[in-house]
């Protein structure tokens, strides 16, 4: 009987080791994201354990895992920190040349960089555009909130919301309404068509923005960007 407990104890510590040391293991490299002038980018690795998020096929980076800060001019990793939600998470990481250079991703993490950012001024179009534009979703206020990652603005009701098309490196920054209609519905109203900022191609250094964008931008009508509204809130919502 001692034996056979013996061995039990044994093949328990052995499978809790296992299950210990599965935490650690990363995998499945995500699209990287570079800083402005190309120096840095951030990347995330997926847990293999991710015991607790379970995700319908084509969710993505939806469950927990590592974000890497990356070096692309000394070619390594300066920095990582853990994520129980890497989508959400990599949406709200940030380069800036604030304090002398700092990468921040909400306010839990925050890495002094090396060398500050060179300063590329995009290019920026303002429309001022009237929309009306609204979409009801099946949420709640703080959920759309930290899954869409709206800020308050300075005028009474309003929040500021980005609407983003990375292959095009543009940043539509527009101004939206939220009204809770009842439990966990949301009308959702794109108020405004701000201005649209365009980046230059962060994957060469230090590169201005290019002309196919700005001309891609000026060519963007109030319907395309309802449109883009529209898919975005849609797909965030249903991430979350």
């Amino acid at each position: 009987m001692k034996i056979l407990l013996k061995k039990t104890l044994i093949i328990i510590t052995i499978i809790a080791l296992m299950i210990f040391g599965l935490t650690y293991v990363r995998y499945g490299q995500s699209q990287k994201y570079y800083s402005q002038d190309g120096q840095y980018s951030v990347y995330s690795k997926r847990s293999i354990t991710g015991i607790s998020h379970f995700n319908m096929p084509g969710d993505g980076d939806t469950g927990g895992g590592t974000i890497y800060l990356y070096d692309e001019i000394e070619k390594k990793v300066i920095s990582r920190f853990e994520s129980s939600w890497i989508r959400s998470d990599m949406e709200m990481c940030e380069f800036s040349n604030y304090d002398g250079g700092i990468f921040s991703c909400k306010a839990e993490f925050r890495f002094n960089l090396p060398r500050p950012l060179k300063k590329i001024a995009p290019k920026r179009i303002d429309k001022n555009i009237k929309s009306g534009y609204n979409i009801n979703v099946n949420t709640d206020f703080k959920t759309a909130q930290k899954t869409m990652h709206f800020s308050k603005s300075s005028l009474n009701d309003w929040f500021i919301y980005n609407v983003r098309i990375p292959d095009r490196n543009l940043l539509i920054t527009t101004s939206i309404l939220v009204e809770e209609k009842e439990t966990a519905i949301l009308n959702i109203t794109l108020d405004s068509i701000l201005k649209i900022t365009i980046r230059g191609n962060t994957v060469r250094y230090y590169s201005e923005p290019k002309k196919n964008d700005i001309d891609f931008a000026v060519k963007l009508t109030k319907h395309d960007i309802e449109k883009l509204f529209k898919e975005q809130v849609y797909k965030q919502i249903e991430n979350k």
